[in-house]
């Protein structure tokens, strides 16, 4: 009657996880050996298991069946020195659970595990623990995360401006934004560039450029800033100093370094789909303000978004092809024009989205403005007006500065000039000018002013048609057509300046 009850795992025979030989070299790492004659009764439930066991009372049959899985897996598992080494053990409860009373996971088990597990399932895992995170840590840092991460990244290609749930680099990027957490913002820097310095041969731009600002994404922009400051300093500052040196160098002396900086910057921190409107703003504006001078950083700026052209199968900057040539099409123009209109309307966002630090006010924007569109001389007048057209929030801060400093007649030739091209490419009068020209008005102070710069408008108009009526070249006719024309079609948005001045 006193009989004691045994537990139900009594029942089970020890399992033989290695060959004798393969238990002598890893008895003192990883002490789970367990005795065949060791049993956890009701007297001692917390009982501590052996770390022996008897071979020789083993039934052969049940030794075959339960080594079979081992011997499976073992040589994949064994492949894992140093990652096991790393993830040397995963300290459980001791306390019985539902699946037994452990005291450790074997480490090539952890490291198994993880190579199994989706990335996007390992970024909620990670949150789980302190413990966990280091050890997914020494996971992605040694031989196992490395061939992983190269795996999975050559094998996942997607364009560089879009993200998508099953993107690698997207994904590893939740992953180290996650297992970093606790730390201070040096930190994760740190980590992040060791993990760069041993991935190099993934050779992806904008795939790492997906990895950094899906890492940093909420972060402040502060903090933002310092990790495009190191990504400025890998590879010993091999980077920073390719950019001191072309923008020292006279314009084209250095086309391959000129082509190199554009295509990784631009792949790393600009060309991409970003989920905050803030994002664009201040990157290209962290960006130009590596620079200290307005020289320097327009420089910059045609450096990233300048036309380029082929010769002799390479591709190089154009530093040119806006000072010689004027846009004809609307494709044309977004070709070439677009990319400077949109990068400085985002400076002229810093201030509106009040991204601390990194705001331009409109003074610096004219300056930039201006100095781009001088660099190395000064643009055709149709680019500068496709400028002001392309993104009309520009248009104000263009036409003012002429206006108040007695250049009325550029403004006047200037917006006669977006006149036409409107008219060209069937774009709305309203949209495209109304807006900004009303605008020019409205913060011009003195009313002598304002009648002035609409007297030049109309003046401009006249002054281009006697032009083309005493010129004979072969498309003077179509061009006084498109004069006449677009002044019919420009005519309902002087109506609407009248009252204003």
């Amino acid at each position: 009657m006193n009989k004691k009850v045994r537990k139900v795992t009594s029942y089970f025979s020890v399992r033989k996880r290695l060959s004798e030989h393969e238990d002598d070299d890893v008895i003192d790492g990883l002490g789970k050996r367990l005795k065949t004659d060791a049993r956890i009764t009701d007297d001692h439930p917390d009982q501590s298991v052996p770390s022996t066991y008897d071979k020789e009372n083993v039934d052969p049959r049940i030794a075959a069946t339960t080594t079979t899985p081992r011997k499976r897996a073992g040589n994949k598992l064994q492949q894992n020195g140093k990652a096991t080494a790393a993830v040397h053990s995963l300290i459980l409860p001791d306390k019985p659970s539902d699946i037994g009373a452990f005291s450790r996971l074997p480490p090539e088990m952890v490291v198994y595990f993880f190579g199994q597990t989706e990335i996007r399932t390992l970024v909620t895992l990670s949150l789980t623990s302190h413990r966990v995170r280091e050890l997914l840590l020494a996971y992605v840092s040694l031989g196992e995360g490395r061939r992983r991460f190269s795996k999975e990244t050559k094998a996942d290609i997607v364009d560089a401006d879009k993200y998508t749930a099953r993107d690698s680099f997207t994904n590893w990027g939740s992953l180290f934004k996650s297992l970093t957490c606790a730390y201070p913002t040096c930190k994760r820097i740190e980590i992040v560039q060791k993990f760069y310095m041993n991935n190099r041969v993934v050779d992806n731009k904008a795939g790492w450029g997906r990895l950094f600002l899906k890492m940093t994404t909420s972060w402040d922009f502060g903090e933002c800033a310092k990790v495009l400051n190191a990504v400025l300093q890998f590879d010993d500052g091999l980077l920073q100093r390719t950019i001191d040196l072309v923008l020292k160098e006279p314009l084209g002396s250095r086309k391959e370094d000129e082509m190199r900086v554009r295509e990784t910057l631009r792949a790393t921190f600009l060309d991409h789909k970003f989920a905050d409107v803030r994002d664009f703003p201040f990157w290209i504006s962290a960006l130009l303000r590596t620079r200290r001078t307005v020289e320097e950083q327009a420089r910059l700026l045609m450096l990233l978004y300048a036309p380029t052209r082929v010769v002799d199968e390479n591709t190089e900057i154009d530093w040119k092809s806006l000072c010689d040539v004027a846009v004809t099409t609307l494709s044309d123009g977004q070709k070439r024009v677009a990319p400077f209109a949109t990068a400085i309307n985002a400076l002229l966002l810093t201030s509106n989205h009040n991204i601390r630090g990194y705001q331009w006010c409109e003074h610096e924007v004219f300056a930039m403005i201006e100095e781009v569109t001088t660099l190395p001389e000064p643009w055709a007048l149709d680019n500068f007006s496709a400028l002001m057209l392309f993104r009309p929030a520009l248009g104000p801060i263009a036409l003012v500065s002429r206006c108040l400093h007695t250049y009325e007649v550029e403004a006047g030739q200037i917006v006669n000039t977006m006149k036409t091209l409107a008219y060209r490419w069937r774009l709305s009068p309203a949209l495209s000018m109304a807006q900004p020209l009303l605008a020019t008005l409205q913060k011009l102070p003195l009313l002598d002013t304002r009648r002035i710069f609409y007297e030049a408008i109309n003046a401009a108009r006249q002054a281009r048609v006697a032009d083309l009526i005493f010129d004979n070249s072969p498309n003077t006719r179509r061009e006084l057509q498109d004069e006449n024309n677009s002044a019919a079609y420009f005519a309902p948005v002087l109506n609407m300046l009248l009252p204003h001045i």
